[in-house]
């Protein structure tokens, strides 16, 4: 789970009940707590493979690669004589080159996917902005790893990180944007014309919810749809206590309680002495909180005794 304790839809991940009693599994996101650095290192660790000049330190000791990352950090304390591989100064200079943008791409991964946590774990009641559902996972940064080459400078791995997550926002549709722009925030590059535009989306995106808030306290759903259409919440539509269906077809119109059935079919003429029938859609009648009778469109008359 990469330190996500929640799915891509945002629910909760809980470990399957056939693994939830063995003592070797465990979710990684309810036992990230004091090991933030360790999650780190294996973001670095799990992608070593994806990228042909830092591939070669899988196979080698696990301790050169921090010493590696510690060099690259500028850990004053990290000397390359420590390394227990003999590399040429050339080689080094690559795997360092590499590893430098690989830890940007690390810190904006790590970034992405606290974010997800905190968003997935909000009330969604009390949202004040668009919920955050890009992943910042070991997929990320192995893609991103993959693509990596030791003559990169920072900008030019910047743009690598823009290019991938805005393929991966095209998967959220309507999202994508308030998810861009998001992004943009946490990693401190955005421009006057976005901020403007993130100002404008979480303003809307406050507006709609407090319609709905309204609509709900209402009794309806928001949905702007009138109760005698049979869709609202008022009586004899489904609110209330009433039953209400709509049904579309043709046929006869079910009858109300003790009343002959009545056809839906209406006629026309089409041209000189002919005449066509067409079906048109009828509403099932509802009944209200009482019991009695009612149609979306008109009120049956009481049945008589």
């Amino acid at each position: 789970m990469t330190g996500n304790p929640f799915t891509e839809s945002g629910a909760r991940f809980r470990v399957p009940d056939m693994l939830a009693n063995r003592a070797d599994v465990w979710n990684l996101g309810d036992v990230l707590s004091g090991r933030e650095e360790l999650f780190a290192l294996s973001h670095i660790e799990n992608s070593l493979t994806a990228n042909p000049v830092l591939a070669p330190l899988a196979s080698r000791e696990r301790a050169d690669t921090e010493l590696l990352v510690r060099l690259v950090s500028g850990d004053p304390t990290a000397r390359p004589d420590h390394l227990s591989h003999p590399y040429a100064p050339a080689e080094l200079e690559q795997v360092l080159g590499v590893l430098r943008g690989l830890l940007r791409v690390r810190r904006t991964v790590l970034a992405v996917n606290a974010a997800y946590i905190a968003s997935a774990s909000g009330d969604e009641a009390a949202r004040t902005e668009p919920p955050f559902r890009l992943q910042g996972s070991y997929r990320d940064t192995g893609k991103l790893a993959g693509r990596l080459a030791p003559v990169m400078t920072e900008e030019e791995v910047e743009a690598l990180i823009d290019d991938h997550y805005t393929a991966e926002a095209r998967t959220l549709s309507a999202d994508a944007e308030a998810n861009l722009l998001k992004l943009a925030e946490l990693r401190g590059r955005m421009t006057r014309g976005q901020e403007r535009r993130w100002r404008e989306v979480k303003e809307a995106f406050r507006a709609r919810a407090a319609r709905t808030g309204r609509a709900s306290r209402r009794g309806g759903d928001g949905s702007g749809a009138h109760p005698a259409d049979g869709f609202g919440g008022g009586p004899g539509s489904g609110g209330g206590g009433g039953r209400c269906g709509a049904v579309r077809g043709s046929g006869a119109m079910p009858p109300a309680p003790g009343g002959p059935e009545r056809s839906t079919s209406t006629t026309r003429r089409t041209g000189p002495g002919r005449r066509r029938g067409s079906p048109r859609a009828w509403a099932a009648p509802c009944t209200d909180a009482a019991g009695r009778w009612a149609s979306p469109r008109r009120s049956w008359p009481a049945a008589r005794a």
